[in-house]
């Protein structure tokens, strides 16, 4: 019987057979079910054309369109046609064509199976990206979604971010159901039956949907990973009804977040009826042959069991397991570039998995292959961006040329359209990829034309015509630092040095880019398989059938531990008994993963370990013996990912979590001899020589075959490019490894070596690329090793680097508000304490730079290390921010709304070594450290309730500013210090000429705005351009507030910066304007002595005003008040709505979203997060089990935001009943001032906060409150609207 191996992808479909003798045969077709091929004389040629069995085919002249019947056609070209040949210039490309799905395409040419018969009896193994392509492109069924009453808006809010920081038009949440309908039953968060679902609930929901007919029906109700009975109970009504296509929730996924498992069953009842018509065809196609489908997890399941959504990532995994299959077990990274992006996994003693993922901007909950994506492909587009009047840098991507047109060689961009130059493109007219290696006609002539198209723009803008091969190496190194730059990334975030790793490079570009990406990372060997072009679906060949079981637990380790022995076997007999029933009882099958995932008690995020007892689970151990031993694994893996393992305050271990566990059984690997080196090498001959490089062909290489770059190395399927400095040596199977050797002519011509690019605009780019890599590793790092949910989750922090000037350089944000403060904040530490090598400063002091208490800024000098100067040299300056849930105060949380004064907030940190000439200050003293950090913590007035957590997330961001000081170090040792000053000089510039841009055409022009806070404190602001300098004068502002509606000089650098960048974003110019203080170079400030925008802070913190109302509120009332001014929105909601409670045993904080104000062209956003904050809400479920509370309402508050041409956007309603006594507080804005309308739209509504009493009576709270709740009582939030902008045409 054949065995077919599918993987279809975008743009190619990649097919691997195996006969009944054993013989192996590959292809590839386009996955538009085409091949293509050029007539030239009248004859067809095409590499694909080695028998005659294409009689019947449909054949199409791409540029005209006429359609032909293919009669006969032979090896040699000659064709017969239906009706005679129009005249048309020659060569002509020509596409053939069946009206199949592509893998049955792929399979006629695999098998040499034409028409007119029947396929030989074979089995098929399909990867595809069907389900993807119709998730991502709109193209699934029409589905109705039913939830639990008071969450019909669940997916529209989702989590409450933007997608784009700077985004002032946010585009509308995209959801993918028609309808959705509430039902009026509820299941408490342990799992109790609340409200019934009621016999007449079901009989009317049926009723509506019988009348709106659905393509299939989701359903996901809160609570129901605890007690699924109403989910069945619908889906059997509905199935009993008629209804072909019902998902539940709870078949989906078993574990809690209501937003990502409701997410996740839609994705699946959209997917179902494109994936089953897909489906079907294809068997029916293959006249009924079976099929199994490849999942994201790496496993195979027959066609008609497997759900749609698991067929997501199912490419991806199919070459992390084809390299699983290639690596000999030696630990690799894979690098899969595709044609649209880049996949990158990590393969070691076995695979990694994760059970949560994001494919577009969907958040779901799915087993899958640990694999991370960069965008960055084949088809990737390169392009120039200019700045100013006479400058600009080169850009690559995020936009794909995509499988049409493709990269301009291709040949198909339509008439009167631009050619896209793509990396593909570059590499084609590099001389790394030979024209006869694409499988269909390309065009270098096409590629060159785009290549001077952009020639000429650069000229155009700076004056200056660049050499056009240094133009392609140009975005050859870009297109690698980004490569490099993502994968470094995903290292330092999953906490593995890439330098300990080989590379395993496939995909139809990997082999081009693999030696260059290799180096800048420091790895010294590359593995390119054989097969690297088809790897995905070689791996799919290698795939065994799987089922994973999970359970989600949410228990302590120490009451679950003895029963996990009967968990764990359970779930056993459940995977294997749903596996024995696919492949039958002959084939042979084994438990091959046991898995329990973990986490220390007030986390969200879980490690993974090998659950060790599975094999021994029936001798009773004890539940001591069990705990004992994970917790021991669980503390040597957390230190080993995180660097340190925190204690509570008592210094004893925090209790430890099971989150869930998971089995996995599967079918029994064919395990392959693992082959050694070759024990001779021979010296290998090229087959010929290209204009720039010998080339190799693959095919004809044996094991032992050696040969030095630079060189091509090619075959039917796969081509790589093999830099200088680098020794190929064939392995077994024509697998090919590439090292590293030190013993290199160094005059060997080489495309890697940035040096030979001195082209200014390819520099810039590469220098941006590379201080943005420093500060997002540095964001990595702290994410990583931090213990806060509002660091791991919320992502409540920012990195930043900083130029010897201490100005704002590159920067990782996640929170706006932080974005301006960190360069001031640096200059006024600078002011007052010196830095030196190995020291590092803390603060969180307004007076120098901080925001609120809460966040805690950690900043260092880095310098020139020892060698490369005879005295260490200033480079720069590395920062971080990040917020504590718990630094002291009045309340839990540390946001007190009656604080008057800055001591009453919490622990007060003016600037102070926290590390010393390399030695960290905890708890000791030295010359310049009179009090260790511990005790500035634990002795203030109000001193931290959280000192432990305290500890660990400073400890987290001294390891985020070790990576940055190494990466910056790193950075000087390759470049020089001059050189990488100049590049932050010119990066800095860069920002300038885009401002300087906005200011010129605006000369003399004045615009003044005015805004209120609720308790009549005024914000009045005029903004004056005049020499081409922008003033921001706040004379008339209110003096100092009496509360805590106190901002800083910090916050008001954050709100103009920020202010700036939308500026300059809502012009035509572009969408990577880069975020620095080069910004800030033609500004200047006016401001009233003791405002509350910038209050005078003496020395004593007793006696400075209170600030937190300032970070959080006055900063989104200041935005709104500089937007008003410029004309650019109408108002948002304007506060972050922050809502805390809490009791002697818990504190819990969160900020609520709104509606966005519209702009001209687009209406606001409901239901989001604007301007100074883009924090994560926390998921109904999470909520329920964590607090004592039960969520009756988390909607959109429909018809709040303000009338207009656009309309804005509306606020969110959130009901929240207490269960036991808390306190509770409340601080807001916009309760009595509405948000402004623009240009004639209406104002959106206040917001407003209502106390339901258990009595049944309502009392309206005011916007800024603390007080004790009983248990029974709910407090109602509804949240203001945006304003509305343009008169509404009637």
């Amino acid at each position: 019987m054949w065995q077919i191996w599918i993987d279809t992808g975008g743009t190619f479909t990649d097919g691997l057979a195996q006969d009944p003798n054993g013989t192996i045969h590959r292809t590839k077709v386009l996955s538009s079910s085409r091949l293509r091929g050029q007539l030239i004389d009248g004859k067809l040629v095409a590499p694909w054309l080695t028998a005659s069995i294409f009689d019947g085919y449909q054949l199409r002249i791409v540029d005209t369109g006429d359609c032909y019947e293919v009669l006969t056609l032979q090896t040699d070209g000659t064709l017969a046609l239906d009706h005679p040949l129009h005249p048309i210039p020659q060569p002509a490309t020509v596409e053939l064509l069946t009206g199949e799905e592509a893998p049955v395409l792929a399979t006629r040419l695999l098998t040499q199976t034409p028409l007119s018969q029947p396929f030989p009896a074979l089995e098929m193994r399909l990867g595809t990206t069907k389900g993807t392509n119709a998730l991502l492109e709109r193209k699934g069924g029409r589905v109705a979604l039913l939830v639990t009453k008071g969450f019909n808006d669940l997916l529209t809010i989702g989590t409450q971010q933007r997608p784009d920081l700077f985004q002032l038009a946010i585009p509308p949440a995209e959801v993918l159901y028609d309808t959705v309908l509430e039902v009026d039953e509820r299941i408490a968060a342990d799992g109790q039956v609340l409200v019934p679902l009621a016999d007449q609930t079901i009989v009317d929901l049926v009723g509506q949907l019988q009348k709106t007919k659905p393509d299939s029906v989701a359903i996901s109700l809160l609570n129901a990973y605890r007690n699924s009975v109403h989910e069945r109970q619908l889906r059997d009504a509905l199935t009993t009804a008629g209804f072909a296509y019902v998902t539940r929730s709870t078949d989906v996924s078993v574990a809690p977040q209501y937003v990502s498992r409701t997410q996740t069953a839609v994705v699946d009842a959209y997917l179902t009826p494109v994936m089953r018509s897909y489906l079907d065809n294809v068997q029916q196609q293959l006249g009924g042959s079976s099929v199994r489908i490849m999942t994201s997890s790496g496993g195979l399941v027959r066609a008609d069991l497997f759900q749609p959504k698991d067929s997501l990532l199912s490419g991806p995994a199919g070459g992390v397991i084809g390299a699983y299959a290639t690596s000999n077990d030696q630990p690799v990274l894979t690098l899969d570039m595709g044609g649209t992006s880049t996949d990158v996994a990590r393969v070691q003693r076995g695979l990694d998995y994760r059970f949560s993922t994001k494919i577009g901007p969907f958040d779901l909950q799915l087993p899958s292959l640990a694999i991370e994506t960069v965008a960055a492909g084949g088809g990737s587009v390169c392009w120039f961006e200019g700045h100013g009047a006479t400058s600009g840098q080169l850009r690559i991507g995020p936009q794909s040329a995509g499988a049409n047109p493709g990269p301009a060689c291709y040949g198909a961009t339509a008439p009167g359209q631009p050619l896209l130059l793509t990396i593909t493109d570059v590499n084609l007219l590099l001389g790394k990829l030979h024209p006869k290696q694409f499988g269909i006609p390309v065009f270098p002539e096409k590629a060159q034309a785009a290549l001077q198209e952009i020639c000429d723009q650069i000229a155009a803008k700076t004056g200056n015509r660049p050499d056009p091969l240094e133009l392609l190496r140009g975005f050859e190194h870009i297109a690698n630092e980004t490569m490099a730059g993502a994968i470094r990334k995903i290292s330092v975030a999953r906490g593995f040095d890439p330098a300990a790793y080989s590379l395993l490079v496939f995909g139809g570009a990997g082999g081009l880019h693999g030696c260059a990406i290799a180096r800048l990372l420091n790895m010294e060997q590359l593995i390119l398989p054989f097969d690297g072009g088809l790897l995905s679906a070689y791996g799919i060949g290698k795939a065994q059938i799987e089922r994973i079981v999970s359970r989600s637990i949410l228990q302590p380790l120490s009451t679950i531990s003895d029963k996990l022995p009967a968990l764990f076997n359970e779930l056993s007999h459940q995977a294997t008994d749903a596996l024995r029933s696919d492949v039958g009882s002959d084939t042979q099958i084994r438990l091959s993963s046991a898995l329990i995932y973990v986490r220390l008690q007030g986390q969200e995020s879980s490690i993974e370990l090998s659950y060790p007892f599975l094999s021994t689970s029936e001798k009773n151990q004890s539940g001591l013996e069990i705990r004992s031993e994970l917790e021991t694994a669980f503390q040597r893996k957390y230190q080993q990912l995180y660097g340190h393992f925190p204690s509570d305050t008592n210094g004893q271990p925090r209790p430890v979590e099971v989150e869930s566990i998971r089995v996995i059984a599967s079918t029994v690997r064919d395990e392959n001899p693992v082959g050694g080196p070759p024990v001779s090498h021979r010296h290998a001959v090229p087959s010929f020589t290209t204009d720039s490089f010998p080339a190799y062909d693959w095919t004809q290489l044996q094991e032992g075959d050696t040969f030095r770059g630079p060189a091509l190395l090619l075959n039917t399927t796969s081509s790589a490019f093999i830099e200088s400095g680098w020794r190929v040596v064939v392995q077994a199977e024509k697998n090919v490894v590439v090292d590293y050797i030190a013993d290199v002519d160094d005059d060997l011509p080489s495309l890697n070596k940035t040096s030979e690019v001195h082209n200014e605009v390819v520099q810039l780019e590469l220098f941006t690329q590379r201080f943005r890599a420093i500060a997002e590793e540095m964001g990595a790092q702290l994410q990583r090793t931090a213990f806060s949910v509002n660091v791991k989750e919320r992502l409540d922090f920012s990195c930043a680097l900083l130029d010897a000037n201490a100005e704002l350089v590159a920067n990782a944000p996640h929170i706006p508000v932080h974005l301006g403060s960190l360069g001031i904040c640096t200059r006024l530490v600078l002011a007052n304490i010196q830095l030196e090598p190995g020291d590092v400063v803390i603060t969180n002091h307004p007076k120098y730079g901080g925001s609120h208490l809460p966040d805690v800024t950690l900043l260092s000098g880095v310098f020139t290390d020892e060698g490369h100067t005879d005295k260490p040299e200033l480079i720069g300056y590395i920062i971080n921010r990040a917020h504590h849930a718990e630094i002291g105060g009045k309340v839990p949380g540390s946001m007190p709304p009656d604080a008057t004064t800055l001591v009453e907030e919490g622990v007060v940190l003016e600037p102070q070594y926290v590390v010393k000439k390399g030695i960290f200050q905890w708890d000791s003293r030295s010359e310049e450290v009179t009090d260790g950090l511990e005790s500035r913590f634990r002795d203030a007035p109000y001193p931290t309730r959280a000192l432990a957590e305290n500890r660990a997330d400073i400890e987290a961001a001294l390891a985020s500013l070790k990576a940055g000081e190494s990466a910056l170090q790193h950075l000087v040792r390759q470049h020089g210090l001059s050189t990488v000053h100049h590049y932050m000089t010119r990066l800095k510039q860069s920002a300038t000429d885009a401002i300087s841009t906005i200011l010129e055409p605006l000369q003399g022009q004045i615009f003044q705005a005015e805004e209120a806070l609720d308790d009549g404190h005024g914000i009045r602001v005029s903004i004056v351009v005049n020499n081409g300098r922008v003033t921001f004068d706040f004379t008339g502002t209110s003096g100092v507030h009496p509360h805590n509606l106190n901002a800083n000089i910090s916050i008001l650098y954050s709100a103009v910066l920020y202010v700036l960048r939308l500026w300059c974003k809502s012009d035509t110019t572009p969408e990577s304007i880069p975020l620095n203080e080069g910004l800030m170079t033609p500004v200047d400030f006016i401001l009233p002595e003791s405002s509350f925008l910038n209050p005078v802070f003496p020395d004593n913190p007793v006696d400075c005003p209170a600030v937190v109302g300032g970070n959080t509120e006055v900063s989104q009332r200041l935005v709104d008040t500089l937007l008003k001014a410029l004309g650019l929105a109408a108002c948002s909601q304007g506060t972050m709505n922050n809502f805390l409670f809490g009791n002697k045993n818990f504190g819990y904080y969160e900020t609520i979203g709104g509606g966005s104000g519209a702009t001209m062209g687009a209406n606001g956003r409901s239901a989001v997060h604007q301007h100074m904050t883009n924090t994560k809400l926390t998921d109904p479920e999470e909520l329920e089990r964590r607090y004592p509370v039960r969520l009756h309402e988390f909607s959109i508050r429909k018809g709040s935001g303000g009338t207009g041409q656009w309309k804005g956007g509306d606020g969110i309603i959130r009901e929240i009943e207490f269960l036991e006594p808390v306190q509770a507080t409340l601080l807001s804005q916009h309760r009595v001032v509405a948000p402004y309308g623009l240009h004639g739209g209406e104002s959106g509504a206040t917001g407003r906060q209502t106390l339901m009493h258990t009595d049944g009576l309502e009392e309206t709270l005011p916007g800024i409150f603390t007080r004790a709740m009983q248990a029974g009582e709910r407090i109602r939030v509804e949240t203001p609207g945006g304003g509305g902008v343009g008169t509404t045409t009637r």
